[in-house]
């Protein structure tokens, strides 16, 4: 599979601007493409043929994006302290632990809305049970290479371990985080009373900080609570969708 630029999906760089190609989502259907989370929602529903999530732990997601930010400020603090401080622009302003559940309660609601095929799981559980996960997901795609990607997997490159509870996070959010998290690691679909909270969390995080994301592609409609919608929510059952 060749990797592909995620721009070219979005409906306004595809055609390009700049030389009118475009690609057509049956040329692109054995294309695989590295997205984060804004680039799931941006992305026209038709190049949506198979979509794969990892979910880490919110509790290491902050240790693991510092050290990401650090490596990223030495590698452009040899090109001129301009490049690092345009960086730094560009990053968000939200805590780490609040970005977490932002990006993840946006891709849970676009999937519920648009339902394109999706299979989450969560980083630890990979980690745990390898050849279950990928075999899995290599048979839901219909091509892979299992002992490759088995190889592909060490624990010691693994570089964060949990932190330490954000001073001031509200205790409602650190259990309600915590849920969200352990039922999808143990693969059950999301509650409608567990969706409910997270629709609270998410009024609550917007009081407190404003617009939640630079690059929101769609209007701030709440998770339906309705528990059959609920089950589809996050595809959290491999298999299920």
């Amino acid at each position: 599979m060749n990797p592909l630029s995620a721009r070219v999906f979005f409906y306004a760089t595809n055609p390009d601007p700049k030389n009118g190609g475009f690609l057509h989502p049956k040329d692109t259907r054995r294309h695989a493409v590295k997205v984060f989370i804004p680039g799931v929602i941006r992305s026209d529903y038709a190049y949506l043929d198979r979509v794969i999530a990892s979910m880490r732990n919110w509790r290491d997601y902050g240790p693991s994006l510092q050290r990401l930010y650090a490596m990223e400020d030495e590698h452009l603090a040899q090109k001129g302290p301009e490049h690092v401080e345009n960086a730094r622009r560009r990053r968000s302003p939200l805590p780490a632990h609040v970005e977490w559940f932002m990006e993840n309660y946006d891709l849970i609601r676009d999937f519920s809305a648009r339902r394109f095929p999706m299979r989450l799981h969560t980083y630890e559980k990979l980690l745990a049970e390898p050849e279950r996960i990928l075999g899995g997901l290599f048979e839901w795609l219909g091509a892979g290479d299992l002992a490759g990607g088995l190889a592909a997997i060490d624990e010691k490159v693994r570089t964060q371990k949990i932190g330490p509870i954000p001073e001031g996070m509200p205790g409602h959010h650190v259990e309600i985080f915590d849920e969200l998290w352990q039922t999808l690691h143990d693969e059950k679909p999301l509650a409608g009373s567990l969706v409910r909270q997270m629709n609270d969390v998410h009024h609550e995080l917007q009081a407190m900080y404003g617009s939640l994301s630079r690059e929101r592609g769609r209007d701030d409609t709440a998770l339906s609570n309705s528990s059959s919608t609920a089950e589809a929510e996050a595809a959290a059952k491999a298999g299920r969708t």
